[in-house]
């Protein structure tokens, strides 16, 4: 589960990528951290979802029903730079969720689907975090590569890691398998393969790699 100091970190490092990244804020409804396939933290904690629209703009995030599970809305005002934030209630460990995100500006919206509900873990560092799982030195890369669909676990990098390797998704959450896992950072992956094993396998790992070699 992430803690306070480092949930802060992240929000604040990912509104500063959304905010500097985009020109045309009213494009850019919902940052493009959040995507399909994507894990949110689950119960206790709440969602946030963030992004940008002209200012006073209601922002509304509608979590979808699903067989076991209640579905949620919560509403976002865009402040005066354009930027919102909405926080869906806290939600136990679940798959398969779809989300929607709609501007009452002009009707735009996204729409997310194969979302989860699990433990989200930063994993951010130097060299010691950089490492791959494919590279060479480590042991069992093999095996560990072989064994990565056998898991729940979802990736996503937020695109710090230099020199950037084009192995490793960049905004997008993907899930782990051979192609994905290679270039993505082994510390990081043996810390969600465990936490999932410890889980008995019931609750998604969702692992964000923000690290550069040095």
């Amino acid at each position: 589960m992430i803690a306070p100091a480092l949930a802060r970190l992240i929000v604040l490092m990912m509104a500063q990528h959304t905010a500097t990244s985009h020109g045309d804020i009213a494009s850019h409804l919902l940052s493009p951290v959040f995507s399909h396939s994507m894990v949110l933290q689950r119960a206790p904690r709440s969602s946030r979802l963030f992004g940008q629209a002209p200012p006073g703009t209601v922002v509304s995030v509608t979590l979808a029903p699903a067989p076991g599970h209640m579905g949620d809305t919560a509403t976002a005002t865009a402040a005066a730079d354009g930027t919102w934030v909405a926080a869906l209630p806290p939600r136990p460990a679940s798959r398969g969720r779809s989300i929607s995100v709609v501007s009452s500006a002009d009707g735009a919206s996204v729409n997310l689907s194969d979302v989860a509900f699990g433990d989200v873990f930063i994993c951010t560092g130097q060299s010691n975090m950089a490492v791959e799982v494919g590279n060479r030195l480590m042991m069992n890369q093999s095996a560990e590569l072989a064994a990565a669909r056998l898991y729940d676990v979802r990736l996503y990098n937020n695109g710090v890691m230099w020199p950037p390797n084009p192995k490793v998704p960049n905004e997008t959450w993907v899930a782990a398998n051979a192609t994905t896992l290679s270039g993505f950072s082994n510390l990081c992956w043996l810390t969600g393969r465990d936490t999932f094993r410890a889980l008995g396998g019931k609750v998604t790992i969702g692992l964000v790699s923000s690290c550069v070699g040095g």
